[in-house]
């Protein structure tokens, strides 16, 4: 070795940085060769790049491999006619004679009779609170392929409601429609089950109106809306007396009101849109929490 010449010592337990012009060996992590003076800082500095380069193309491609199998794999709701496995009754639209028969919790009515060419399924709405316990049992007619109509009261402090329509066969109410100054409101079954029966329709004060009782065994009769005052959704009124127990308003085959006899006074018409076209706007966790507070 020359007298000018300098030695340089790595100690054995450190990587070496050899330099890309002279070939000398410098010690870890310099910046500078010892002997040319040339930047050692951009070979490593590219390498690190590319490193988290590669990262990033492998996350993106993760990324986009995740998101393609999610949305392969969405399938649009379709409204099913019926009930799958016959879980739930199918009314056909056809003529009918007969009559309502008297049910109660155990034995509940599937269709009332109406003037003209439709029948009602009908059920038994079952109130819950948060232990399970039922606080209300209530008669419903079913519309609009799986709505049903219950006065707010009944509902307060309910955190589950179903549908019964026989003694072994429940679906629950998921959501609903009811305005701030609705005494009742509208609610529906799972969007993706539908119970066939008569549509639901505005009601109009020009065309005759018919009254029918959904737990006995009365003829359809003939009714006015009296004083009728609209509150959001629905316009409340009153029938004659004779009129007071839980029953449907019919106009041309269609359903337009019911009566609620002592759950809710007075008789209340659907005054919008039709049915084959509402869709929820609240959800039953949430009616139970605005309204019941959870029950504070």
């Amino acid at each position: 070795m020359a007298e000018n010449d300098i030695e340089i010592i790595i100690p054995e337990d450190e990587k070496p940085v050899i330099c890309p012009k002279c070939n000398t060996v410098n010690p870890e992590g310099s910046n500078f060769c010892l002997f040319c003076g040339i930047s050692l800082k951009s070979q490593a500095s590219s390498n690190a790049n590319w490193i988290w380069l590669s990262i990033f193309i492998l996350l993106f491609s993760g990324l986009l491999f995740y998101f393609h199998q999610r949305i392969s794999r969405l399938e649009p709701q379709k409204r099913i006619p019926e009930i799958p496995q016959a879980t739930v009754p199918v009314i056909p639209k056809e003529v009918v004679n007969t009559v309502i028969e008297d049910f109660s919790a155990n034995e509940i009515a599937e269709t009332a009779p109406v003037p003209q060419k439709i029948k009602i399924p009908v059920g038994l709405v079952v109130i819950k609170d948060i232990t399970g316990k039922v606080i209300h049992e209530v008669p419903a007619a079913v519309v609009g392929g799986g709505w049903v109509a219950l006065p707010n009261r009944i509902c307060l402090g309910g955190f589950q409601w179903v549908l019964r329509l026989s003694s072994d066969r429940e679906l629950r109410l998921v959501g609903g429609i009811v305005g701030d100054y609705d005494k009742i409101g509208l609610w529906r079954i799972q969007e993706d089950q539908t119970i066939e029966g008569p549509e639901l329709y505005s009601w109009s004060m020009d065309e005759p109106l018919a009254w029918l009782s959904l737990t006995g065994q009365n003829s359809p009769e003939p009714v006015q809306l009296e004083s009728p005052n609209e509150q959001g959704y629905f316009i409340e009124g009153n029938l004659p007396v004779d009129f007071d127990e839980m029953g449907v308003l019919v106009q041309q085959d269609r359903l337009v009101g019911w009566t609620f006899g002592d759950f809710a006074t007075g008789a209340f018409v659907w005054s919008g849109d039709e049915g084959k076209f509402l869709r929820t706007e609240i959800r039953v966790e949430d009616f139970y929490r605005i309204t019941f507070a959870n029950s504070r």
